[in-house]
């Protein structure tokens, strides 16, 4: 098949999240075309299985994009359009590369393209976590020649001041005084600092308003955690805080942070991949959160990572596009990553050794 030509038709087909449907559709459709065995669960997710072995290996994406319409089409060897990184490239690549192995006898492939992981994770929450699988791959862009071994937690949620109204004139601190001047504190207790090992804050939005009588300040906010941080710790530092200034603190969505060890067999199964493709594989570790955070909390003895092609810089951008050469070595990695898996759980004979009496022990 021509798997740059399936990606741009994927690409094509605007999936933000929400509006799915027509999307899976047409993975469904084509998966069962290629001889998967492939079905939609009751949120919507897709799923493909091939291969018949007793050790499975789950792999996850995602089909939902953010919103932004970039118009598709294909430059030279460069696909442009929303998702064509994040994620329908690590999606595709892996379904064309598991396409060779309907009937692996030694593994059980099963390919999730997720709903709503841009939103709440829907659809990775619907997997059952007591169905526990041997390996993990999240699809998320790496680069072809990156394999990503963690993600921070997150704290998403709304922060609210409210004051007596004073008149504008007077040396007294509006609402939205006050909220600025406390998340400044947050920032400098929390240390914010832009790198891995440290926890980054943003705030999303700001508004401000009074009836004459009532002055208000209100924020949305984000903080990105990292491994050694927990959210309950946090989120008990916040209210602190916000217990000192007054201000009251609601909580959204939050993720624990994840990260794993470098020495697991699927790492070592990517780094030779991406060996034998002439390239030098990166380790990464990621600021943003991903399905890969739930899935470490879930089975954190299985070894996961964290593989696709594409350069996550343009992640959410007006510029996101992937190169075909950048798709076709992910395809390639994949393939010899499940080579690799699968050779690896055939059991190796034990030698026989000769007695004295020349039998075979």
């Amino acid at each position: 098949m021509d798997a740059f030509k399936l990606l741009h038709e994927l690409v094509a087909i605007p999936s933000p999240t929400g509006e799915e449907p027509r999307a899976v559709q047409f993975l469904l459709d084509t998966a069962k075309k290629l001889g998967f065995r492939a079905k939609t669960d009751k949120v919507g997710n897709f799923i493909a299985e091939a291969g018949k072995g007793a050790k499975e290996l789950l792999f996850v994406g995602h089909i939902d994009t953010v919103p932004g319409l970039i118009p598709v089409r294909v430059e030279g060897d460069v696909l442009w359009g929303r998702g064509s990184v994040d994620a329908k490239a690590p999606l595709v690549s892996f379904l064309v590369a598991a396409h060779q192995r309907l009937d692996d006898p030694n593994l059980r492939i099963r390919i999730i393209g997720a709903v709503d992981e841009e939103g709440d994770s829907r659809g990775a929450k619907n997997l059952d976590p007591k169905r526990v699988p041997d390996w993990v791959i999240v699809g998320e862009p790496s680069g072809s020649e990156g394999v990503t071994l963690g993600y921070k937690g997150i704290i998403r949620g709304s922060l609210a001041i409210q004051r007596a109204h004073h008149h504008g004139a007077h040396a007294i601190p509006s609402a939205a005084d006050e909220l600025l001047q406390l998340w400044s504190e947050i920032g400098r207790t929390l240390d914010f600092q832009e790198r891995f090992e440290w926890i980054q804050g943003r705030l999303l939005a700001l508004g401000s308003q009074n009836d004459g009588l009532r002055d208000e300040a209100n924020a949305r906010f984000a903080l990105r955690l990292p491994p050694g941080f927990t959210v309950a710790a946090t989120k008990r530092r916040l209210e602190s805080l916000g217990t000192k200034h007054k201000a009251t603190f609601m909580f959204a969505e939050t993720m624990e942070p994840a990260i794993v060890d470098k020495r697991s067999p699927l790492v070592a199964a990517y780094l030779s991949a991406i060996r034998a493709e002439g390239a030098k594989p990166r380790l990464k570790q990621k600021t943003g959160t991903a399905d890969f955070n739930l899935f470490h909390h879930w089975w954190p003895k299985v070894p996961i990572v964290a593989y696709g092609p594409g350069d996550a810089q343009y992640d959410h951008t007006p510029e996101e596009r992937i190169a075909r050469a950048e798709f076709e070595r992910g395809v390639r990695v994949n393939a010899r990553v499940l080579e690799r898996l699968s050779a690896s759980t055939v059991a190796t004979p034990t030698p026989t050794v000769p007695t004295r009496s020349g039998r075979q022990a």
